[in-house]
């Protein structure tokens, strides 16, 4: 792939992932200020099941498809008729399933609204293979063009039939238009191959199938990972109280879109670097987390000061709780940038599975710690756990780096800023919660932390020395 292309298509992803975020935030903006908090949350428990089922069709089976169409491009077509072939009878169980799960579980007023989102799933089938297509040909731009004709359908379309009073049934009506535009556009174009359908299907299908176990567990705790606090919320405490959590959890995954795309530009210079000087990438991974770790939590500690006006400027009134989630959720938002560096490292260095063993064990801390923390805290408590499992998922990656790349000291120098960063977040939330002015609170937090870390060693001989260099560099230019 020559440079230019590269930097369209890196262009294209950008501009499609802040496209997608603000028209995704602008939807439940909007649905915030119409709707009654047990509406939204069960708007928020229907939307974050339909993003969560969006690669199943495949069975997970996206990148495998990305893969052989950029390795064969005379068989494009024939690996699209195969995969459309694999993923319709899935895209038919899974509309049934949740249906009937609906039915099932579901209050009278969300039960049309399931199989609506059910239904998504069946032109779904389409899209997903057609997308995986399209980044295996690096034809990035008219899959950004269609995603993001499909966002702002969702979203004009939304606040169309609340204002026609059409409640959450019209917005999962337009949520499956949205679907059928999307496949409707896909068919008619002409990036993409004329399918070849497979003469024997049941080969086909069985070919792919055995390829799809790994794939779709990732997939799986992928997608169940970032959206289980949600769902497991609406089912432990009710809808309203899931709508209060989701206005703070749609802040909080904003929030993450510049650590994201930074770690995408990252990815390529650390598997050449790898590659090519293995002391060298380990010797980048440590400093990047010595000075991450450092310096994240007087971060979060100036960005949570704020959050309450951000919320009260956001939100209506019947939503201004979830300030106190953001508070939290802000911790996660640092732990996660470190977890995504570290997830990116390991799968620069091939270390594809433990990076799954890692997603499983976030996801095993999510499921135990949610319903626990949750009981003694209140919707606070489910945020913490959040930022638990994050915090363990990041010390076993920090544990598996020591180990796999020869950095012994990573461990010692990480419980030491931990305790630090500990200590300045329990000064900070414990005076909030007995009630002082921020004002007062953030000076005590930023000083407890900056004594902590010279005390424990969290600031320690290796961050001078990066200091020195750094100055050595300046003073060496002309």
């Amino acid at each position: 792939m020559n440079l230019k292309r590269l930097l369209g298509n890196f262009a294209s992803v950008t501009v499609l992932r802040l496209g997608m975020a603000a028209l995704g935030f602008g939807l439940f903006w909007v649905l915030s200020h119409e709707l009654p908090t047990e509406q939204l949350g069960g708007f928020s428990v229907l939307m974050n099941t339909f993003f969560l089922l969006q690669t199943l069709p495949l069975l997970g089976l996206g990148v495998h498809l990305t893969r052989e169409v950029a390795a064969q491009p005379a068989q494009r077509g024939a690996h699209m008729g195969q995969a459309l072939v694999f993923s319709a009878p899935w895209a038919v169980l899974l509309a049934m399933g949740v249906g009937l799960y609906g039915l099932w579980s579901a209050p009278a007023g969300l039960q049309a609204a399931h199989w609506l989102v059910g239904l998504a799933m069946v032109p779904t089938a389409f899209t997903l293979v057609a997308e995986s297509t399209l980044v295996g040909m690096e034809q990035v731009r008219p899959l950004t063009l269609i995603n993001l004709a499909e966002a702002a359908v969702r979203l004009g379309g939304a606040a169309l039939a609340i204002h026609l009073g059409a409640g959450l049934d019209g917005v999962f009506a337009v949520f499956l238009l949205g679907r059928l535009l999307s496949a409707g556009l896909y068919l008619r174009l002409a990036q993409l191959p004329r399918i070849d359908w497979p003469r024997a299907r049941g080969p086909a299908w069985l070919a792919l199938w055995r390829e799809a176990p790994p794939y779709l567990g990732l997939a799986v705790v992928t997608a169940a990972t970032s959206r289980i606090d949600v769902l497991l919320l609406s089912r432990l405490q009710g809808l309203e109280a899931a709508g209060v959590y989701a206005a703070a959890a749609r802040l909080y995954e904003a929030s993450q879109m510049m650590s994201t795309m930074a770690l995408v530009v990252i990815f390529p210079v650390l598997a050449r670097l790898f590659h090519a000087d293995p002391p060298a990438f380990a010797a980048m991974l440590d400093r990047c987390l010595r000075w991450g770790l450092l310096l994240g939590v007087p971060v979060v500690l100036a960005i949570s000061a704020v959050v309450p006006w951000l919320v009260k400027a956001v939100y209506a009134p019947h939503l201004w709780g979830s300030a106190a989630v953001l508070q939290v959720l802000c911790v996660g938002t640092w732990l996660l940038a470190l977890d995504q560096l570290m997830s990116t490292t390991m799968l620069a260095a091939r270390a594809q599975r433990d990076d799954l063993t890692a997603m499983v064990i976030g996801l095993l801390l999510l499921l135990a710690l949610i319903p626990a923390l949750l009981s003694v805290m209140g919707l606070v408590g489910t945020a913490w756990a959040v930022v638990l499992a994050l915090a363990l998922r990041l010390a076993w990656r920090i544990r598996w780096a020591g180990q796999a790349l020869k950095l012994p000291q990573l461990g010692h120098q990480s419980l030491r800023a931990a305790g630090a960063a500990g200590g300045a977040l329990a000064c900070h939330f414990g005076l909030l919660n007995h009630g002082l002015p921020i004002w007062q609170v953030l000076p005590l937090a930023l000083l407890t932390h900056a004594a902590l870390a010279l005390l424990l060693g969290a600031f320690h001989r290796g961050h001078r020395d990066d200091l020195l260099s750094l100055q050595r560099l300046r003073a060496a230019r002309p």
